[in-house]
């Protein structure tokens, strides 16, 4: 999302004149008005000085708007739009801060795009959970639409996770895990007017679509515009490149029959890399990664990397079946799994604790982002626009590839096993041409990457 200041009084200069008979003066009122103010005593031998003409100040340019909605800060800039904080004034000084993703302009011409947005974001404003980054308000600007959401003041776990490469400890990370399932649930439970189930999917599940706020809560970002995204994804090659290797394999292939469980999947696949330390189905390329998303069979996580307790290995790999008939019924029953076998090996960290873990890891980001956030919310015009600055350093402020993975002799080398058969192949070559067009399908198969 240059920085902004708040304007200074004007201080006057005091001219010692050789005959100290020349003062001049400023007050604060006549500094606001943009007014300088001479006061001379008349030489016996000349006129006095005539008067100043009074300047009228003009008045500052107003920052932009959307809607009610004041920007005073841009947060994050991706693919699809930007996120800007932005603040709503009410009466007797209320005021309240919010984040709001714009779509770029070039976008609102694309009536697909924007009819799914709409479709998936009027469902996502009706969740109502705490550990769910809720759309508040749908509204249109002169580029094109906007997602009102509240806003959180923390990071991405992507983020937390990138800070912490080898400090991971369960008591930490399973509490934020069950609070994102806690979310998925209330998603996942949605019912429309007539009390039917909506059946909405997040469908991107990952490190960066969980925020951790200094509150120590978890929260599911991106709810209502994982469908529109995978839209542009398809004629923008690389956009999913980070997000593969949380997709559930059904997502992957062609006309399979797509449910809440595929979250559920991924987000067995985000606590397996997030305890383990490595990144699990991450390949070299696109389509070593989507070769692996169908064909790897999956480690017990205490036996990779940072090895964690065994106490979860049921749990993830469960979550992790490709059979989504084999998971678990539900998101509530996966976090309650979780609960239980934190509680029973106390392992299961408070808010408190993992509020104060975010903290200690962004000290430094997170004081100077309040520095600048404090000047910015002084300053009710001006018509330039804050970008505040990242937790980490690099970090980029769109979901973005994760960290790169640690280098490892154990890392596998995944090919389609040798009894693959040409349906195993179709299938392969169909989950491409999903994910990523036919037109890049064509060019992995040119340059000798399939």
């Amino acid at each position: 999302m240059g920085p902004l200041g708040q304007a200074q009084p004007a201080e006057a200069d005091l001219a010692a004149a050789a005959t100290d008979d020349v003062v001049i003066a400023a007050d604060a009122d006549a500094a606001d008005a943009a007014e300088l103010v001479i006061e001379a005593e008349p030489a016996p031998a000349e006129p006095a000085a005539p008067a100043e003409p009074a300047v009228t100040p003009t008045p500052a340019p107003r920052r932009r708007q959307l809607g009610p909605y004041e920007i005073i800060a841009e947060i994050a800039r991706g693919g699809m739009g930007v996120v800007y904080l932005c603040r709503r004034a009410g009466e007797a000084g209320f005021e309240r801060l919010f984040a709001i993703k714009e779509m770029h302009a070039h976008l609102a011409h694309d009536h697909d795009f924007v009819a799914m947005l709409l479709d998936e974001g009027r469902l996502a404003a009706r969740i109502h959970h705490h550990n769910v980054a809720s759309v508040l308000e749908l509204g249109k600007s002169e580029h094109g639409y906007y997602l009102v959401m509240p806003y959180v003041e923390g990071c991405s776990l992507d983020q937390l996770l990138a800070k912490n490469p080898t400090f991971r400890p369960p008591s930490l990370i399973v509490p934020i895990l069950i609070g994102a399932l806690n979310g998925l649930t209330a998603a996942h439970s949605l019912e429309d007017d007539d009390g039917n189930p909506v059946g909405l999917v997040h469908r991107d599940v990952s490190p960066q679509n969980i925020l951790v706020g200094i509150d120590g809560d978890a929260r599911i970002t991106d709810f209502g515009i994982a469908k529109a995204r995978a839209r542009i994804s398809s004629t923008e090659p690389g956009m999913l490149k980070g997000k593969l290797c949380y997709c559930a394999p059904e997502l992957l292939d062609h006309g399979h029959r797509v449910d809440h469980r595929a979250d559920q999947f991924a987000a067995g696949a985000v606590l397996w890399s997030a305890l383990t330390g490595r990144p699990l189905f991450r390949g070299d390329t696109d389509a070593e990664t989507v070769r692996r998303v169908l064909t790897l069979e999956v480690a017990a996580p205490s036996k990779v990397g940072l090895a964690p307790p065994a106490v979860f290995d049921e749990i993830i790999l469960r979550a992790l079946d490709r059979d989504p008939e084999r998971r678990y019924p539900s998101a509530s029953a996966m976090a309650e799994a979780l609960r239980e076998a934190a509680l029973t090996s106390g392992m299961l960290g408070a808010p408190t604790r993992v509020a104060r873990w975010v903290r200690e890891t962004f000290a430094d980001a997170l004081a100077e982002r309040q520095r600048q956030l404090r000047l910015a919310v002084k300053t009710s015009t001006g018509n330039q626009i804050l970008v505040l600055p990242g937790l980490a350093p690099g970090a980029q402020s769109t979901p973005s590839a994760p960290p790169a993975p640690f280098a490892s002799s154990e890392a596998p080398t995944v090919t389609l096993p040798p009894e693959s058969t040409a349906m195993d192949i179709a299938r392969f070559l169909g989950a491409l041409a999903l994910a990523f067009g036919a037109g890049t399908l064509v060019a992995l198969w040119a340059r000798g990457l399939l």
